[in-house]
Order: C-alpha cells, then structure tokens, then sequence
C-alpha cells in the first residue's frame, strides 16, 4: 500500500472524499480525489494525469497532503 492510500484512509470517510483511479490507453494513468457537497456534485482536490503510475501516485500524495495542510491543519 502507498502512502497515498494510507492517507486518504485515515481522512476519506470523515471528510466525506471519493477517489477514483482511472487507466486507459487513450488517457493514461489517472487518479482524483473529490469532496462531496451533495449526490449530484463534487469539487475535485487532486486530478493528476500521467503515462507513469508511480508518478500519479506521488504527486497525488502530494498535491492531497497539501491540501490536508491548507484546508485541516495537517494529516
């Protein structure tokens, strides 16, 4: 398990986010994570796109963990 996964799981479900991890051959590797405000929509935290899924992952971790720092003080 990576980082990333060990620190959406500890904030996910309290902050009420969805991930979602995408590939294809058309857009490579992708993964987001989205803040519920309701059913129908969402603001998206983290989107990163890359043909490396190492890369998406660490810069996932990042961008997430940046925002865990901005929005709730830490993670």
């Amino acid at each position: 398990m990576t980082d990333i996964f060990e620190v959406y799981d500890r904030h996910g479900a309290r902050l009420g986010l969805k991930i979602e991890i995408y590939h294809s051959n058309i857009v490579d590797w992708r993964l987001t994570i989205e803040k519920r405000k309701n059913l129908e929509e969402g603001c998206v935290i983290v989107d990163v796109q890359h043909s490396d899924y190492k890369y998406v992952l660490a810069k996932a971790e990042v961008e997430f963990k940046e925002w865990l720092l901005e929005t709730n003080g830490g993670y």
